[in-house]
């Protein structure tokens, strides 16, 4: 039977859990709970995503809502032609003017940008700004989970990569 509930939070954990999970949340203020839970597993906390979700919600943490989308584009979008040579097209080759859903990962970037450095930081002086934003790239490419790499940071999908030669 011990072994059955060995997966389940004890009281003391769930208090430690719930000071960690505030305590991460407020460094990164963007990040929802799937991304939390993420980053708890990778401080090795056993625990699933529903009591983060259920500590999550009890401790009022929910992002703010998105802001709503108003218009959108009712053209049909063109066939993009493929590249014939490296860069034969960028990144805005693929948006159409005035229509950034052409290339959607660098439109994934470039909201988050914003989200997760920009509008959480305050810029007092050119230096300053270049400090910030640094630290913070070098956060998303280093540490913060990536949901389309499987929850790793691009650094430690390159890392494990190259430590297994194909």
């Amino acid at each position: 039977m011990r072994e059955r509930y060995e997966g389940f939070l004890v009281a003391g954990q769930q208090v430690a859990l719930r000071l960690r999970l505030r305590e991460r949340a407020g460094v990164r203020v963007r990040y929802g709970y799937r991304r939390l839970h993420v980053l708890l597993r990778r401080e090795g906390w056993p625990v699933n995503h529903k009591p983060v979700y259920r500590l999550y919600r009890d401790e009022r943490l929910q992002m703010r809502a998105k802001t709503p989308r108003r218009h959108k584009s009712c053209r049909v979008r063109q066939e993009i032609p493929p590249a014939k040579r490296i860069n034969d097209c960028w990144a805005m080759d693929f948006i159409r003017p005035g229509k950034p859903a052409g290339n959607a990962l660098i439109e994934s970037f470039n909201g988050r940008l914003p989200a997760e450095c920009l509008n959480e930081n305050w810029f007092l002086s050119l230096d300053g700004a270049r400090r910030k934003v640094e630290a913070w790239r070098r956060h998303y490419n280093e540490e913060r989970p990536h949901g389309s790499l499987g929850n790793l940071a691009p650094g430690e999908l390159v890392r494990s990569a190259q430590a297994c030669p194909a």
